[in-house]
């Protein structure tokens, strides 16, 4: 089958580093949110946002299993924040929440904290495609290092997204797909290949989900855990919100460790 004209473009815009999206998550997209500082004002005094799904402590092996075999982004150097997410690539809000590139804008809100970022994708409804993807994504990390890994996650939330809308299946373009991260990342194709066919490439996936359910006590996503390294508190926030809740809850934990101290 053809690669539409569409599907076409976020290849091709994989393949020069640029966005096919112009979307943004802004506070207009939830009528009730409150501005950015009445958020922050409401807590002042480090408890949790009332939009936050729960809240708690890591135990240090908790954290240890969350940060095993991740592949990582960092804003600096140094132990400060762990924004970590999970999302599937065929949940239509997981798709808006991950086009709406929070990282980016969490990094600039807070350029004097060490961050850090992980995604991690799951297959949340049994879908051998979304499965397929996500060893694809896995298989770009560990033949090409974490930015690749970033890259082909960001741009398998746009296709997925485009072929939900023009009902095509992704495996259906899968030869194309295939090609393009072996050409984009200079990953010898046959090497790609028998990555993916290695149903031990799964295992990220199915971990990921398992810590949800048992660390996390969630299964819904896209779930965010904003996690304090040094305290190991975190707070978690269930759905797809505009940024400022998200730094809401990054400042209620500094907060927090400097009340603490």
């Amino acid at each position: 089958m053809a690669a539409s004209s569409s599907l076409l473009a976020i290849l091709f815009s994989f393949f020069l580093g640029t966005s096919v999206s112009s979307s943004e998550v802004t506070s207009s997209d939830i009528s009730s949110i409150q501005s950015s500082s009445e958020l922050y004002d409401t807590i002042s005094d480090g408890s949790s946002p009332e939009y936050t799904y729960a809240n708690g402590t890591l135990s240090a092996d908790e954290y240890a299993r969350v940060l095993s075999g991740a592949f990582v982004e960092r804003s600096r150097s140094g132990t400060g924040i762990l924004v970590l997410e999970y999302g599937d690539f065929s949940c239509p809000y997981c798709q808006h929440h991950f086009d709406a590139d929070i990282w980016s804008s969490l990094k600039k809100s807070f350029p004097e904290t060490s961050m850090t970022h992980i995604i991690k994708n799951i297959d949340l409804f049994g879908s051998a495609e979304v499965s397929d993807a996500s060893r694809m994504a896995i298989c770009a990390g560990k033949l090409s290092g974490d930015t690749s890994y970033y890259r082909t996650t960001s741009m398998f939330y746009q296709l997925f997204a485009n072929l939900a809308t023009e009902g095509e299946s992704f495996h259906s373009h899968r030869s194309a797909v295939l090609a393009q991260i072996a050409k984009k990342f200079g990953i010898s194709r046959k090497k790609l290949d028998e990555c993916v066919s290695d149903e031990a490439n799964d295992s990220p996936a199915n971990d990921a989900y398992s810590e949800m359910v048992s660390i996390f006590r969630s299964s819904g996503v896209p779930l965010s855990v904003i996690i304090n390294q040094k305290t190991l508190d975190y707070m978690i926030v269930i759905g797809d919100y505009p940024v400022d809740y998200y730094g809401a809850a990054i400042a209620a934990l500094l907060r927090t460790e400097s009340v603490s101290e």
